[in-house]
């Protein structure tokens, strides 16, 4: 198995097996559970199933998966073009928006992963960060301490992802 790297976070609003939808039944990619939560789990023939009969929720996995190729998308341009800093403050960004708490549990490592860089790194921006009064970092956890100072530490990607998730949570699907 190769480097693992984010590039795409999914919460309450979402699914995995995607790729279902467009008549694949694998995929190269692996999907990770990184902060607990809960979820629902639905054999891929009921998937398959209920996608045929129901124009709504096809709908709404057509809009999903143009909001996954948002977040590919800008995670490839950010993982590229920006910054460590602006790469973290984007990820916790997110990670905050889909867990609903300011308390996210995660190590170094993880975040090190999740934004392709070195552990390194991730320690010495937690630290700029902790410094700056815009985050906690405990072992195991990070608590965001000022939401308004990340979003202005965080790229463009991060503003751009969140306006596809409102716009993709606020559409209104036909029964």
């Amino acid at each position: 198995m190769g480097e693992i790297v984010e590039v795409g976070i999914t919460g309450n609003e979402g699914i995995a097996g995607i790729s279902l939808f467009l008549d694949e039944d694998s995929t190269p990619w692996q999907v990770e559970v990184q902060i607990p939560g809960q979820a629902f789990k639905l054999s891929s023939k009921d998937f398959i199933h209920a996608l045929s009969i129901s124009v709504g929720l096809r709908q709404k996995v057509t809009a999903l998966i143009y909001l996954k190729m948002v977040q590919l998308s800008q995670s490839a341009l950010c993982n590229r073009f920006h910054s460590v800093e602006e790469r973290l403050c984007r990820w916790l960004l997110a990670a905050q928006d889909q867990s609903q708490t300011s308390e996210i549990a995660l190590t170094r490592d993880i975040l090190a992963r999740m934004i392709g860089a070195g552990r390194p790194a991730v320690s010495i921006v937690t630290g700029t960060l902790q410094t700056a009064g815009l985050i906690r970092a405990n072992r195991g956890k990070i608590t965001i301490l000022n939401r308004e100072g990340m979003e202005e530490a965080a790229c463009e990607c991060y503003q751009i992802v969140k306006e596809a998730l409102d716009k993709y949570l606020a559409k209104k699907i036909k029964p």
